[in-house]
């Protein structure tokens, strides 16, 4: 059975040190969520929480035995640097090196930037 999953994943910082994680797994064709995960992870800044965020997505995904997947983030400068053929900067190196191994498990890994949401006034 093929599995396309559809994954929104952020992860940003909660205080010195430490960052949460969100990510929501959902099979694509039929939007059923599969996983909803809320995490607390160490993490020195928000772009280790980010690279942590898509590590631990692509392993569900692959728990989830799926052969495609839609990465969605609200971290322009995130997808940009994992999207780019470079190699990663400085401490991040080996978070860049261990996504580049996770995604070539998979037929297909398409990594897009959403704007975040922006909360909406209410009219009085």
């Amino acid at each position: 059975m093929s599995r396309n999953l559809l994954i929104y994943a952020s992860g940003w910082e909660e205080s010195l040190g430490k960052a949460m994680l969100k990510i929501r797994i959902e099979d694509e064709e039929n939007q059923k969520v599969l996983k909803d995960i809320s995490h607390l992870i160490d993490a020195k800044d928000m772009m280790e929480a980010e690279y942590e965020a898509f590590i631990h997505s692509l392993f569900n995904a692959y728990i989830l035995h799926a052969e495609r997947v839609r990465f969605i983030s609200n971290n322009k400068e995130f997808v940009a640097q994992i999207n780019k053929r470079v190699k990663g900067i400085g401490s991040l190196r080996p978070m860049k090196e261990q996504s580049k191994k996770l995604i070539k498990g998979f037929k297909e890994v398409r990594i897009e930037f959403i704007e975040p949401l922006k909360e909406m006034a209410m009219a009085s």
